[in-house]
Protein backbone atom coordinates (compact mmCIF):
# COMPACT_ATOMS: atom_id res chain seq x y z
CA UNK A 1 0.00 0.00 0.00
CA UNK A 2 0.89 3.58 -0.34
CA UNK A 3 1.26 6.61 2.48
CA UNK A 4 -0.50 9.77 1.87
CA UNK A 5 2.05 12.90 2.36
CA UNK A 6 0.59 16.40 2.47
CA UNK A 7 1.95 18.48 0.56
CA UNK A 8 0.26 22.22 -1.01
CA UNK A 9 -2.79 21.42 -1.99
CA UNK A 10 -3.00 17.75 -2.34
CA UNK A 11 -2.57 14.12 -0.61
CA UNK A 12 0.10 12.42 -2.38
CA UNK A 13 1.70 8.55 -2.46
CA UNK A 14 5.10 8.75 -1.00
CA UNK A 15 6.44 5.31 -3.00
CA UNK A 16 8.00 6.90 -6.17
CA UNK A 17 6.18 5.37 -9.30
CA UNK A 18 6.19 6.01 -13.08
CA UNK A 19 2.41 5.96 -13.18
CA UNK A 20 0.19 8.62 -11.38
CA UNK A 21 -3.27 9.27 -11.01
CA UNK A 22 -3.56 12.67 -10.35
CA UNK A 23 -7.33 13.03 -8.70
CA UNK A 24 -9.50 16.51 -8.89
CA UNK A 25 -13.01 17.55 -8.17
CA UNK A 26 -14.52 14.57 -7.20
CA UNK A 27 -16.99 13.13 -4.32
CA UNK A 28 -15.23 11.07 -1.48
CA UNK A 29 -16.81 7.95 -2.77
CA UNK A 30 -15.20 8.07 -5.95
CA UNK A 31 -11.86 9.24 -4.34
CA UNK A 32 -11.74 5.98 -2.42
CA UNK A 33 -12.59 3.92 -5.64
CA UNK A 34 -9.66 5.69 -7.27
CA UNK A 35 -7.12 5.78 -4.76
CA UNK A 36 -7.92 2.04 -4.53
CA UNK A 37 -7.63 1.22 -7.98
CA UNK A 38 -4.66 3.34 -8.67
CA UNK A 39 -3.13 0.60 -5.75
CA UNK A 40 -4.13 -1.81 -7.53
CA UNK A 41 -2.24 -1.25 -10.56
CA UNK A 42 0.50 0.30 -8.79
CA UNK A 43 0.40 3.69 -9.74
CA UNK A 44 0.94 6.57 -7.40
CA UNK A 45 -2.16 9.23 -6.47
CA UNK A 46 -2.67 12.63 -5.98
CA UNK A 47 -5.41 13.57 -4.60
CA UNK A 48 -5.18 17.61 -5.60
CA UNK A 49 -7.89 20.39 -3.91
CA UNK A 50 -7.10 23.14 -6.57
CA UNK A 51 -6.45 23.12 -10.36
CA UNK A 52 -2.72 24.64 -9.59
CA UNK A 53 -2.07 21.25 -8.05
CA UNK A 54 -3.88 19.25 -10.71
CA UNK A 55 -1.84 20.77 -13.53
CA UNK A 56 1.42 20.49 -12.10
CA UNK A 57 0.84 16.76 -11.22
CA UNK A 58 -0.28 16.55 -14.59
CA UNK A 59 2.41 17.86 -16.11
CA UNK A 60 4.66 14.64 -14.53
CA UNK A 61 5.25 11.59 -17.67
CA UNK A 62 3.05 8.85 -16.80
CA UNK A 63 0.38 11.08 -15.02
CA UNK A 64 -3.42 10.81 -15.83
CA UNK A 65 -6.12 13.14 -14.92
CA UNK A 66 -9.53 12.28 -13.42
CA UNK A 67 -12.45 15.04 -12.80
CA UNK A 68 -15.73 14.58 -12.18
CA UNK A 69 -18.04 15.26 -14.61
CA UNK A 70 -19.79 18.44 -15.21
CA UNK A 71 -16.58 19.95 -14.91
CA UNK A 72 -16.38 23.01 -13.24
CA UNK A 73 -14.51 26.14 -14.20
CA UNK A 74 -10.99 25.50 -12.43
CA UNK A 75 -10.72 22.11 -14.57
CA UNK A 76 -11.47 23.83 -17.49
CA UNK A 77 -9.28 26.55 -17.29
CA UNK A 78 -6.64 23.72 -15.99
CA UNK A 79 -7.42 21.71 -19.10
CA UNK A 80 -6.98 24.94 -21.36
CA UNK A 81 -3.50 25.48 -19.92
CA UNK A 82 -2.36 21.77 -20.44
CA UNK A 83 -3.62 22.09 -24.22
CA UNK A 84 -1.76 25.27 -24.68
CA UNK A 85 1.49 23.44 -23.35
CA UNK A 86 0.92 20.58 -25.29
CA UNK A 87 1.15 18.31 -22.55
CA UNK A 88 -1.72 15.95 -23.20
CA UNK A 89 -2.03 13.89 -20.40
CA UNK A 90 -5.06 11.03 -20.76
CA UNK A 91 -8.16 12.59 -18.98
CA UNK A 92 -10.52 10.09 -17.40
CA UNK A 93 -14.05 11.96 -16.30
CA UNK A 94 -16.04 10.44 -13.73
CA UNK A 95 -19.61 10.66 -13.74
CA UNK A 96 -20.94 9.88 -10.34
CA UNK A 97 -24.87 8.94 -11.67
CA UNK A 98 -25.97 5.22 -11.70
CA UNK A 99 -26.98 5.60 -15.77
CA UNK A 100 -24.63 3.83 -18.02
CA UNK A 101 -21.96 5.67 -19.97
CA UNK A 102 -23.16 7.75 -22.94
CA UNK A 103 -21.28 9.81 -25.14
CA UNK A 104 -17.69 10.78 -24.46
CA UNK A 105 -16.91 14.03 -23.89
CA UNK A 106 -15.00 15.88 -26.18
CA UNK A 107 -11.94 16.16 -23.60
CA UNK A 108 -12.38 12.53 -22.27
CA UNK A 109 -10.19 9.70 -23.21
CA UNK A 110 -12.42 7.44 -21.08
CA UNK A 111 -15.70 7.65 -19.20
CA UNK A 112 -16.62 6.22 -15.74
CA UNK A 113 -20.08 5.71 -14.74
CA UNK A 114 -20.94 5.75 -11.17
CA UNK A 115 -21.55 1.83 -11.10
CA UNK A 116 -18.34 1.15 -12.50
CA UNK A 117 -17.36 -1.93 -10.68
CA UNK A 118 -13.74 -1.43 -9.07
CA UNK A 119 -12.27 -4.23 -12.00
CA UNK A 120 -13.30 -1.73 -14.64
CA UNK A 121 -11.81 1.37 -12.70
CA UNK A 122 -8.67 -0.27 -12.43
CA UNK A 123 -8.54 -1.58 -15.86
CA UNK A 124 -9.13 1.73 -17.30
CA UNK A 125 -6.54 3.20 -15.14
CA UNK A 126 -4.04 0.67 -16.38
CA UNK A 127 -5.18 1.91 -19.54
CA UNK A 128 -4.69 5.39 -19.65
CA UNK A 129 -1.56 5.05 -17.56
CA UNK A 130 -0.26 2.87 -20.39
CA UNK A 131 -1.49 5.73 -22.74
CA UNK A 132 0.54 8.52 -20.62
CA UNK A 133 3.21 6.68 -21.04
CA UNK A 134 3.23 6.31 -24.34
CA UNK A 135 2.63 9.68 -24.74
CA UNK A 136 5.40 11.37 -22.80
CA UNK A 137 7.87 8.85 -25.07
CA UNK A 138 7.21 10.53 -27.93
CA UNK A 139 7.53 13.08 -27.17
CA UNK A 140 10.64 12.48 -25.47
CA UNK A 141 11.66 11.81 -28.80
CA UNK A 142 10.10 14.29 -30.66
CA UNK A 143 12.06 16.63 -28.22
CA UNK A 144 15.33 14.93 -29.14
CA UNK A 145 15.04 15.05 -33.00
CA UNK A 146 14.40 18.77 -32.89
CA UNK A 147 17.48 19.00 -30.13
CA UNK A 148 19.64 17.17 -32.27
CA UNK A 149 18.17 18.56 -35.97
CA UNK A 150 18.86 22.27 -34.68
CA UNK A 151 22.45 21.19 -34.46
CA UNK A 152 22.70 21.03 -38.24
CA UNK A 153 23.75 23.71 -41.25
CA UNK A 154 21.33 24.46 -43.52
CA UNK A 155 23.71 22.40 -46.35
CA UNK A 156 23.25 19.60 -44.14
CA UNK A 157 19.11 19.35 -43.58
CA UNK A 158 19.32 19.63 -47.83
CA UNK A 159 21.81 16.56 -47.58
CA UNK A 160 19.60 14.69 -44.64
CA UNK A 161 16.07 15.43 -46.68
CA UNK A 162 18.08 13.68 -50.19
CA UNK A 163 19.27 10.87 -48.04
CA UNK A 164 15.84 10.03 -46.45
CA UNK A 165 14.41 10.11 -50.12
CA UNK A 166 16.38 7.34 -51.25
CA UNK A 167 18.88 9.39 -53.24
CA UNK A 168 22.79 8.20 -53.92
CA UNK A 169 25.94 10.23 -53.42
CA UNK A 170 25.91 10.94 -56.74
CA UNK A 171 22.31 12.15 -57.24
CA UNK A 172 22.22 14.32 -54.58
CA UNK A 173 25.67 15.89 -56.01
CA UNK A 174 24.90 16.24 -59.02
CA UNK A 175 21.85 18.00 -57.73
CA UNK A 176 23.46 20.14 -55.21
CA UNK A 177 26.15 21.16 -58.12
CA UNK A 178 28.88 20.01 -55.42
CA UNK A 179 31.26 17.26 -55.70
CA UNK A 180 30.65 13.23 -54.30
CA UNK A 181 33.64 14.40 -51.78
CA UNK A 182 31.48 17.48 -50.32
CA UNK A 183 27.97 15.51 -50.05
CA UNK A 184 30.26 12.70 -48.34
CA UNK A 185 31.37 14.80 -45.79
CA UNK A 186 27.94 16.65 -44.85
CA UNK A 187 26.23 13.00 -44.88
CA UNK A 188 28.71 11.93 -42.44
CA UNK A 189 28.25 15.14 -40.53
CA UNK A 190 24.57 14.53 -40.42
CA UNK A 191 24.76 11.04 -39.03
CA UNK A 192 27.01 12.16 -36.34
CA UNK A 193 24.51 15.48 -35.22
CA UNK A 194 21.54 13.02 -35.83
CA UNK A 195 23.45 10.17 -33.39
CA UNK A 196 22.49 7.20 -36.26
CA UNK A 197 24.78 5.42 -38.17
CA UNK A 198 23.61 4.94 -41.72
CA UNK A 199 20.81 5.99 -43.63
CA UNK A 200 18.21 3.29 -42.46
CA UNK A 201 18.08 4.63 -38.80
CA UNK A 202 18.07 7.91 -40.09
CA UNK A 203 14.67 7.08 -42.05
CA UNK A 204 13.15 5.31 -39.54
CA UNK A 205 14.04 7.91 -36.70
CA UNK A 206 11.83 10.80 -38.81
CA UNK A 207 9.44 8.38 -39.98
CA UNK A 208 8.97 8.05 -36.46
CA UNK A 209 8.66 11.07 -35.57
CA UNK A 210 6.16 12.48 -38.96
CA UNK A 211 4.20 9.61 -37.63
CA UNK A 212 3.71 11.49 -33.95
CA UNK A 213 3.56 14.71 -35.12
CA UNK A 214 0.44 13.72 -37.43
CA UNK A 215 -1.12 12.68 -34.56
CA UNK A 216 0.08 14.63 -32.08
CA UNK A 217 0.01 18.50 -34.35
CA UNK A 218 -0.33 20.65 -30.55
CA UNK A 219 3.10 18.60 -30.01
CA UNK A 220 5.05 19.20 -33.18
CA UNK A 221 3.44 23.44 -33.04
CA UNK A 222 5.14 23.95 -29.61
CA UNK A 223 8.30 21.74 -29.89
CA UNK A 224 9.23 23.59 -33.51
CA UNK A 225 8.78 27.71 -31.92
CA UNK A 226 11.04 25.97 -29.18
CA UNK A 227 13.86 24.77 -31.96
CA UNK A 228 15.78 26.58 -34.07
CA UNK A 229 14.05 27.43 -37.49
CA UNK A 230 13.93 25.11 -39.93
CA UNK A 231 14.26 22.15 -38.45
CA UNK A 232 11.42 20.28 -39.94
CA UNK A 233 11.61 16.49 -40.56
CA UNK A 234 12.28 16.01 -44.17
CA UNK A 235 9.91 14.41 -46.60
CA UNK A 236 9.89 10.51 -47.14
CA UNK A 237 9.86 9.08 -50.44
CA UNK A 238 7.65 6.62 -49.01
CA UNK A 239 5.65 8.55 -46.86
Amino acid sequence: MYGMAESAGAAVATAPVERLVAIFHTDAAWRARLVEAAEIIGAGHACCHDAGEWVRRLRQPGAVGVVADPLDAGAKDALAELDAAAAEPPLVVVDSSDKPTGAPRPSAWRVLSGGARLDMVSLVLREATDEALRRASDRRAVEAYYRDAARLSDDERTVMAAVCAGKLNKQIARDLGVSVRTVEQRRRRVFSKMAVDSAVPLASRVATVRTIERFRPKLRQRLQHAAAAGADPPKLAFT
